[in-house]
């Protein structure tokens, strides 16, 4: 029966050590997606800093597909207003399940650690 308890262990171990490394990876990924968003962020308020010092008579043009568009000076601001408004709360998402899975890290640590406690006591009950 200690021998079968063992075995357990070391699975549940092992499948604890896969689940920290795809987790850690997923954080890894989340960190960049975020840095992705907040370049794209900062382009955009400059873009949007850029159009608010033109005349409201200048001409701009919105990019369609591979056609260029006159728009209006004010839908262009709009547009960009409603990017940083997008781009916002999706950086807003990703450092929420970048938190959520941060804590699920730790909690997976943790188990870690009392996993190789146990694996430890229970080696030590049988060399005795």
């Amino acid at each position: 029966m200690g021998e079968n308890l063992g075995v357990e262990l070391s699975k549940a171990f092992s499948d604890l050590d896969i689940k920290m490394a795809e987790t850690t990876q997923n954080i890894h990924v989340i960190d960049s997606q975020i840095g992705i968003l907040k370049r794209a962020m900062h382009h955009t308020n400059v873009a949007r800093q850029e159009i608010s010092i033109l005349p409201p008579e200048t001409k701009a043009y919105k990019s369609v597909g591979r056609m260029f568009l006159l728009t209006d000076l004010t839908q262009v601001q709009s547009n960009l207003e409603e990017k940083i408004v997008a781009l916002t709360t999706r950086t807003n998402e990703l450092e929420a399940k970048k938190k959520c899975l941060e804590q699920s890290l730790k909690e997976s640590e943790q188990n870690l650690k009392e996993m190789q406690k146990q694996h430890k006591e229970m080696n030590e009950n049988h060399s005795t």
